[in-house]
């Protein structure tokens, strides 16, 4: 009520101004937006911690999984960067002209910008498209790796988690990973910037099946049912994953590697482009969303596999102290800023003080999620879930059951309301007719 009469004073507000309009549409949708929201506030107070609840009841029961779960979101999330959604018939029409259904293929920017590049003799145009080929191989390589990741958490997983043969397991990664891997490039089709690629969907395989091999190599025995110690500790794991960011940080800031000593240092670092957030005034919104996505969300991965490797080294108190963050931001500031000072000597890159800024911000929010993720995980070990019961089994109550359970339940547990038989009538039934009695 109170934002309709907000509305309703604006309205009526506005049949004063000379250069406004009041409308009762204007009226009927402010209306409306404040019942839905009054409305999702409401549905939320118990939503939410029904949801909390059973995430941190599954996280306690089936750790492993959860986590895979949380793996996939975080991976849709990823692929539908920057969230520019556009679904006009026109903008789908030229996303699937600007798409590559062949392996490898140049786009059709790309190769605009090759013949402008050859016609002309033009060294910029020539960088700028070694620049936009080595990106996507960088773009491949990160698909590859994240695929390979999941298909590593899905075989454990299904193995040691479910104990699925291996087989069984094989088959159903190949096809949740395949899946996976076609409705990511479908849900790219519509958002600007990025369009569908079927070099994406090979890559992703490609990573699956690296994936496999890498948890039978390096994860646990091939017999799910007497697993042995796995060689990889999660500290090596968080290591690895912060060498790898870092790897990806670097190589996207030093592209496209044409390195060369410039004559106008001074004026690179006196420019307006040295000043934050300048060259995104005037660049197209897609991109300018599409470059700050990729930077803080890379940052904020490499933030994020610091503080676990920080966090393993000692009690998770001391992960929460000054000097842990300080220690974190310390090298996100040291990697960007080594970064802007490479960039002096690139053709076609220009120093900035717009990535530090977005390095801090990455690092600052890869922080904040270790540690709300670390206060859950202690959290969910340290208390039971409510109910009458927290055990998954065969006695266990229906209502405290996910979905998934209630549906096993039902194809393993005997029904109360069938029809029974006594044991002198079922071996009534195995005799001979000549041999049963009259009873």
């Amino acid at each position: 009520m109170l934002a309709a009469g907000l509305s309703a004073s604006i309205e009526w507000l506005q049949s004063y101004s000379p250069s406004r309009v009041s409308s009762l549409l204007d009226l009927i949708s402010n209306a409306s937006g404040a019942f839905i929201g009054a409305s999702l506030s409401w549905a939320g107070r118990w939503i939410i911690p029904s949801m909390l609840g059973a995430m941190m009841f599954e996280f306690r029961r089936r750790p492993a999984a959860t986590l895979l779960k949380a793996y996939v979101a975080g991976l849709i999330v990823f692929a539908m960067m920057p969230f520019s959604i556009a679904m006009d018939r026109g903008r789908l029409a030229q996303a699937l002209q600007s798409s590559n259904f062949v392996p490898f293929s140049m786009s059709p920017a790309d190769l605009k910008l090759a013949e402008a590049a050859t016609l002309h003799a033009d060294d910029g145009s020539m960088s700028l498209l070694r620049w936009r080929q080595l990106k996507r191989w960088s773009r491949w390589t990160a698909e590859a790796v994240s695929f390979t990741i999941l298909a590593s958490m899905l075989q454990h997983v299904l193995r040691i988690v479910y104990g699925f043969c291996p087989r069984s397991a094989l088959a159903l990664t190949a096809y949740s990973c395949g899946g996976l891997a076609i409705v990511l490039s479908l849900l790219q089709v519509p958002i600007e910037n990025r369009g569908c690629d079927t070099t994406d969907v090979l890559f992703r395989i490609l990573g699956a099946a690296a994936g496999v091999l890498a948890w039978s190599m390096f994860g646990y025995g091939s017999d799910a049912s007497s697993p042995r110690e796995s060689r990889i500790s999660p500290g090596n794991i968080a290591r690895a994953g912060a060498a790898l960011a870092a790897a990806f940080i670097l190589y996207n800031g030093m592209l496209p590697f044409e390195f060369a000593r410039p004559a106008d240092v001074g004026e690179r670092f006196s420019s307006q482009a040295m000043w934050p957030f300048f060259a995104y005034a005037v660049s197209r919104f897609d991109v300018m969303m599409s470059d700050v996505f990729e930077k803080v969300a890379s940052f904020a991965v490499f933030a994020a596999f610091l503080a676990t490797v920080f966090a393993a080294a000692g009690p998770l108190a001391s992960a929460r102290s000054k000097s842990y963050s300080f220690r974190i931001l310390s090298a996100v500031m040291t990697l960007s800023m080594g970064m802007e000072f490479v960039q002096v000597f690139l053709p076609i890159r220009v120093p900035s003080l717009t990535d530090p800024l977005l390095a801090v911000a990455g690092g600052t929010i890869g922080i904040l999620v270790h540690a709300k993720a670390s206060e859950l995980f202690a959290f969910a070990r340290a208390h039971e879930m409510l109910g009458p019961t927290t055990a998954v089994d065969a006695t266990s109550s229906v209502e405290s059951r996910s979905l998934a359970d209630r549906l096993l339940a039902a194809l393993m547990e005997p029904d109360s309301d069938a029809p029974r038989e006594t044991l002198r009538e079922s071996l009534q039934r195995m005799e001979p007719p000549h041999r049963r009695s009259p009873r």
